[in-house]
């Protein structure tokens, strides 16, 4: 189904002739919803959004690289994953904790190179905790910028927030000159309770151990 239909569903809902609510606001409070919704899937890490992947290579010495420079990559908001071929994903360091590295760089030591095992962003700068010692191909998952969608597109994550997509943009509508609603954290606790319920069904059930009675 495109965006273009659930809009008319939703004028149908709203009783709406077309003398209050235009499709193009529609649109715009459908996106509205739609990206109150991408970030709270964003906020409980959800694998409907994490979409994004890619690889480079790094370069013998180099401890950061602009991921904004490869034009492959996708806007990054969030990574998820960063590993090297072959090796468990890397943990997560601070930045303080790059600053040996660095030092050593520039003091011309090359001793402590070594392939990397933790890393950090700074901006679009993906940073490692170490700097390698090799060429290394390096992967990495993560969760693209949101993107307004067009009416003709069709609607996301293959209809499971149908509903709860389209009872936001009633909502939002109804409230659009009401003062002091404060839509976004209404649509955010609603479209978690509606994500939680959805990624129950999704995942794979924990085994539980029921003792036997003698």
């Amino acid at each position: 189904m495109a965006v273009s239909d659930k809009i008319i569903q939703i004028n149908y809902e709203l009783r709406n002739l077309g003398d209050e609510f235009t499709d193009a606001e529609l649109l715009a409070y459908y996106n509205k919803a739609n990206e109150i919704l991408y970030r709270t899937l964003i906020n409980m890490e959800s694998d409907w959004v994490r979409t994004g992947s890619d690889s480079f290579t790094t370069v013998e010495g180099t401890q950061y690289y602009n991921l904004a420079t490869d034009e492959d990559i996708e806007d990054i908001w969030l990574l998820h994953r960063v590993w090297v071929s072959e090796y468990e994903p890397m943990d997560v360091c601070a930045e303080a904790d790059l600053y040996d590295a660095i030092n050593e760089e520039e003091a011309g030591n090359t001793g402590h190179r070594c392939i990397p095992t933790e890393y950090c962003m700074l901006g679009n700068v993906l940073w490692f905790k170490e700097s390698p010692d090799d060429a290394y191909t390096v992967h990495i998952k993560y969760y693209p910028s949101y993107t307004d969608l067009e009416s003709t597109d069709d609607m996301p994550y293959n209809g499971m927030f149908d509903m709860a997509l389209s009872q936001a943009v009633i909502f939002i509508a109804k409230n659009r000159n009401e003062m002091g609603v404060n839509i976004e954290a209404q649509l955010t606790s609603i479209f978690e309770k509606t994500a939680l319920d959805l990624a129950r069904r999704r995942r794979k059930a924990p085994k539980q151990f029921t003792p036997r009675m003698s």
